[in-house]
């Protein structure tokens, strides 16, 4: 049981690291002004991180 505990507070801790810098990334292309469009599609697409690194 507590191992089951740890592992989910491990999950969130990851998921709150992984929005954190995907916010700044988000941050960093409302910057330079991308064509909404393109910030919509990465905003749906939070999960493909290699994606958003190959466009940068």
């Amino acid at each position: 049981m507590m191992s089951k505990i740890s592992s989910i507070r491990r999950k969130k801790m990851i998921y709150f690291i992984f929005s954190k810098s995907f916010h700044s990334i988000f941050k960093v292309f409302s910057t330079y002004n991308i064509d909404r469009n393109i910030v919509s599609i990465l905003n749906l697409n939070k999960m493909n991180f290699t994606g958003i690194v190959a466009i940068r």
